[in-house]
């Protein structure tokens, strides 16, 4: 039944959702920070939920975590050592086989790899800087390919389609650098314009750009707010288009926001708040890349980070403040989310990642 579904789904090109494969398995993997392990669930079923498969032990306190597009090799930091691990990933059970570590002497709060797969970029939010690694066949290199002082608190990062450019919201900087990034070399360099001045309070954190790279969205963690952004694909640089509030006009209590994602079919921007607790979902309009909020739905407490499974029925969230999963439905014709699991995951889970493979 799951097989087949998935299969009816792919053929609905008009919808832009890109299929999984035929045949394939959905496992998260979840950097539970408070418990120094990363985790793996496996979805069980067509309906979306999931059951605990294994873990490994990781030293020091993984946090931010990626994966490649083949799904064979995850990326991982570490708060505690300052390093950063590369592991294997067994296409057969899903499990966590560790490759190379290196010693990047700070915590990287967010890892991105370029286009090309060929290097690892990562941000360090209490040193200021940007860092590129290379990657070969999942081995990363023993010492940083450039290092780039950037000012304070940078968070995620993106790189365009063509790879050849880099952004890196700064929250206590309010602003995006832009870079451009030479994919033979693993260099990057300011752009023309180095940063994307944002006016009042945002703080802009987290960005990603659509699958069309025309449009790009973020969140605003100090502003408690979502940004929409245009892309100049020839200089590489981002224009301001939109800010909406993340949160209800009558929230009074403390709130942040953090994780950002585009749906799949690139219908729909959700953001995550921090203290309101919620996952905002907003409507993309394909002609002008704007949005209109469509509601808010309750979350776990301090979910920091979230993803989709790749045909956009799913949504699956981590609680940091609660330890706990929560797994969506996402209605394809309006983008509602409906909680069909709640399921314990550990202390401080901290980022999460899709992966369908055979």
């Amino acid at each position: 039944m799951k097989n087949i579904s998935r299969l009816i789904i792919a053929s609905i090109v008009a919808t832009g959702i890109s299929s999984a494969l035929i045949g394939s398995t959905l496992r998260l993997y979840v950097a539970v920070s408070g418990e120094n392990r990363i985790a793996v669930y496996r979805e069980i079923g067509d309906d979306g939920k999931i059951v605990f498969e294994s873990d490994i032990e990781v030293d020091g306190g993984p946090t931010s975590l990626t994966v490649s597009k083949d799904n064979r090799f995850l990326f991982s930091s570490q708060s505690d050592s300052g390093k950063i691990s590369s592991f294997k990933i067994d296409d057969k059970n899903g499990s966590l086989r560790l490759l190379s570590e290196t010693v990047a002497g700070s915590h990287a709060s967010f890892l991105h790899l370029d286009q090309s797969e060929r290097f690892l970029i990562s941000s360090y939010y209490f040193e200021g800087h940007v860092m590129v690694h290379k990657v070969a066949d999942g081995l990363l290199g023993n010492v940083p390919r450039q290092t780039i002082e950037t000012a304070d608190r940078p968070h995620s990062v993106e790189v365009d389609a063509s790879n050849r450019f880099v952004f890196v919201p700064h929250t206590a900087a309010n602003g995006i650098f832009q870079f451009y990034f030479d994919s033979k070399t693993g260099m990057a360099t300011a752009n023309d314009v180095p940063v994307l001045k944002r006016e009042g309070v945002a703080g802009p954190r987290h960005f990603r750009l659509d699958s069309k790279g025309k449009y790009g969205y973020g969140s605003d963690e100090q502003g408690n707010s979502v940004t929409a952004y245009r892309l100049d694909s020839e200089n590489g640089r981002l224009e301001t288009l939109q800010t909406l509030s993340t949160l209800p006009q009558k929230f009074d209590g403390t709130n942040s926001t953090s994780d950002v994602g585009i749906h799949p079919s690139g219908r729909y921007v959700y953001v995550a708040n921090r203290g309101h607790d919620s996952l905002a979902a907003f409507l993309v309009d394909s002609d002008t890349g704007e949005l209109s909020l469509i509601d808010r739905f309750p979350c776990e407490a301090a979910t920091r980070s979230f993803g989709f499974s790749s045909d956009g029925q799913f949504l699956y969230s981590a609680g940091s403040g609660s330890g706990k999963f929560a797994v969506y439905s996402v209605d394809e014709g309006s983008g509602a989310l409906v909680r069909i699991q709640t399921l314990e995951i550990g202390k401080g889970p901290w980022a999460i990642v899709c992966v369908e493979s055979n």
